[in-house]
Order: C-alpha cells, then sequence, then structure tokens
C-alpha cells in the first residue's frame, strides 16, 4: 500500500502522454538511485512513489517544477 503523504502528484502542463512515456521521460530527468512506482490517476495525472528519501529531494529540489499544494 502507498503512504500517499510521501508521493508527488505529476502532470505535464498542455500535453497529455503515455503512461510509459511519462515514466522513461521521470527516469531520464531525475536519474534516481533507486527507484520509483507511478501510478496514472486520470486527465493526464499521475501519483509518483519514490523509494528513497533521498530521491524525494532529488526529484523536488533537483528541477524547475511548478509546485501546487493539495490539502485534503
Amino acid at each position: 500500500m502507498l503512504a500517499l503523504e510521501k508521493c508527488l502528484l505529476v502532470k505535464l502542463l498542455d500535453k497529455n502522454v503515455a503512461f510509459v512515456t511519462m515514466k522513461e521521460r521521470l527516469k531520464a530527468i531525475w536519474k534516481l538511485e533507486d527507484g520509483f512506482d507511478l501510478m496514472d490517476i486520470t486527465n493526464g495525472y499521475y501519483l509518483v512513489n519514490l523509494d528513497m528519501g533521498k530521491d524525494q529531494d532529488k526529484a523536488i529540489n533537483g528541477r524547475p517544477w511548478m509546485l501546487f499544494f493539495i490539502s485534503t
């Protein structure tokens, strides 16, 4: 079971891409030490669960991202 508080919600702006394409793009951009799980939610949104804490920091802080915080 995923711990949702440790997941990232990802969407490419202005584009919808296939699941495999999104996973390959994220792998190429982030160059993580460990893996990650990707879940296709809907409407071009993906839920990303990174396996290691330092990979989470690298994914969030390593690139210029637009971040929107959604509270539930």
